[in-house]
């Protein structure tokens, strides 16, 4: 007997099955989540007594189940030990029909399957799709400001408008690319990643798609909403809670990795903090839309820094194609990402425990360290001027644009990766209260009260798809 958690806390049993387990559809993920999902017992004659089968009907949707019989109406029913060719042959058939848009594959309990999740099959075509459709392009928004009595013009490329939320969807297509390319990613793997919140949720809604397990490692520096929103999404959350002395837990998140991968060597790790494969995504997806989007005035390039991989992506095309292009590299104090001292840090999605392996001489033009207040304060301070939130990332990249204005060197047209939006930290950095906590009230009120005094205001101008 098996229990499968449905929307809203109602259960639903299956008996003599391993339908989820053994799946060869579109995420089951997906269809249990859509409200108006209805699910119901199936009798068929050729079932014996002790068997069930479960499906699902949408309106105007067709489910379509497989089990071990020939033949039965709306339902393509096939014998267990029919090879995997034939079955898949008939599911690709269904999965391209404008009929059916999801489909169970059930197999009886005592038909000799394994209900390990490596029995069915995604096809590479449903692979390469789920992977497309978590890649899209991003707006960016031209915005006007003033600074001690001067306006200037930049750029805020919204990542926020990424399938999953953030700049971590291009980052979690790159690495789950070069995992299936390194070995195909079977139905019921169990891929493992640290996270401090972005990549884990963009891999939560991809890895569902193609019928895979999530594992996030995150710490207690994750919001409560985006630790929420992975196990919602089915995600599987381990939280460490235990610093790792160079103030975050990312030292200890990649411990916990590692004790994983040796208790299950059969789980994946994409490493997202050594692999190659992150900055190469960046280098042909997020530089090409950031010099195609801002054209030929721009001048300058801001993005923050974690793992250093969208950085160096998007520097190494812009070294190659726009040379004339400033790269800034940005990173909050307390960071040891690009150097500096470790310290105390409070905004997540920016900032490490170690050194980039991404970023080395000669990758970027110019490094930044922003304190923790003042990238707060600039947050406030978007959200009053252009009623948007945004994550602290951007805080920090914003807020060090504002200090290379002020001497110019930012150029005519410089550009901000706004690697996420703000939604999830409103109970965090854009809470009075939590600032209040973590001691910080009064300098972030006086570093918005002196950047007004330097007459800093924000401006929306037009968008740039």
């Amino acid at each position: 007997m098996r229990r499968f958690w449905l929307p809203h806390g109602a259960a639903r049993t299956f008996s003599n099955s391993c339908t989820l387990r053994n799946s060869c559809m579109r995420s089951y993920t997906q269809l249990f989540r859509t409200p108006e999902f209805k699910l119901s017992r199936i009798a068929l004659p050729e079932l014996e007594p002790q068997d069930e089968i479960w499906t699902g009907q949408l309106p105007g949707q067709c489910l379509f189940a497989d089990s071990r019989e020939p033949g039965h109406g709306p339902h393509q029913l096939f014998p267990a030990d029919v090879v995997d060719t034939r079955r898949m042959a008939w599911l690709e058939t269904c999965l391209q029909s404008s009929a059916c848009r999801y489909m169970i594959c059930w197999v009886p309990s005592r038909c000799g399957h394994s209900c390990d999740g490596t029995h069915g099959k995604v096809s590479m075509l449903q692979v390469e799709r789920a992977f497309d459709h978590a890649l899209c392009r991003t707006p960016l928004r031209r915005i006007s400001l003033s600074l001690r009595g001067r306006t200037a013009r930049f750029g805020l490329k919204m990542e926020e408008h990424g399938v999953t939320g953030s700049v971590k969807a291009r980052t979690a297509v790159g690495l789950l690319r070069e995992l299936h390319r390194q070995a195909p990613l079977a139905p019921g793997t169990v891929v493992v990643e640290s996270t401090s919140g972005n990549l884990g949720l963009a891999m939560a809604h991809i890895l569902p798609s193609i019928d895979c397990v999530f594992l996030a490692v995150v710490d207690l520096k994750t919001p409560h909403s985006t630790r929420r929103e992975l196990l919602e999404r089915g995600a599987r959350v381990i939280v460490v809670d235990e610093p790792d002395g160079q103030g975050g837990y990312l030292l200890r998140r990649l411990d916990t990795v590692r004790r994983i991968l040796a208790e299950h060597p059969e789980y994946r790790w994409p490493n997202q903090y050594e692999n190659p494969a992150s900055p190469r995504v960046h280098e042909h997806s997020t530089g090409p839309e950031i010099a195609d989007q801002a054209g030929p005035e721009l001048s300058a390039a801001y993005a923050p820094v974690s793992t250093g991989g969208t950085l160096a992506g998007i520097a190494a095309h812009l070294r190659e194609h726009r040379p004339d292009v400033r790269c800034v590299a940005v990173d909050v104090t307390g960071s040891v990402a690009i150097g500096g001292s470790a310290g105390r840090r409070l905004i997540p999605g920016i900032g490490a425990s170690r050194r980039s392996a991404f970023l080395r001489d000669g990758a970027y033009d110019h490094a930044v360290h922003v304190d923790d207040a003042e990238a707060i304060a600039v947050c406030r301070i978007l959200r009053e001027d252009l009623d948007v939130t945004v994550g602290g990332s951007t805080g920090c990249v914003v807020r060090a644009l504002l200090a290379d204005l002020a001497t110019e060197a930012a150029g005519g047209f410089p550009v901000c990766l706004a690697a996420d939006g703000g939604a999830k930290y409103l109970d965090t950095f854009y809470s009075d209260d939590w600032i209040k906590e973590q001691g910080i009230h009064e300098n972030v009120s006086e570093a918005v009260d002196r950047l007004r005094a330097d007459g800093v205001a924000f401006g929306w101008g037009a968008a740039r798809k």
